[in-house]
């Protein structure tokens, strides 16, 4: 079984290296990336990947209001957040 991915964070280079680690694993593909929260709720619509990976802060809408929206209409989707100091 795969497991599809969705990355949400605006750094590219974050993007490029989670991805990047995932897609050697066997079993996980990383079906999207999204640089802030809107797109990735727009992403997950479209993908709807079994797990998403959020950065904390993000322009125009932040990790954490995202895992939200992901909680009214997606409730078998997994999230994870991370934050960079």
């Amino acid at each position: 079984m795969t497991i599809n991915i969705l990355l949400a964070d605006d750094s590219e280079v974050i993007r490029f290296l989670f991805s990047k680690a995932l897609e050697r694993e066997p079993d996980m593909h990383v079906v999207a990336t999204a640089s802030d929260g809107v797109q990735a709720l727009e992403l997950t619509k479209k993908h709807l990947p079994d797990v998403i990976v959020l950065d904390i802060e993000m322009p125009n809408m932040d990790g954490a209001r995202a895992n939200f929206h992901y909680a009214t209409y997606a409730r078998h989707i997994h999230c994870g957040a991370r934050r960079t100091y």
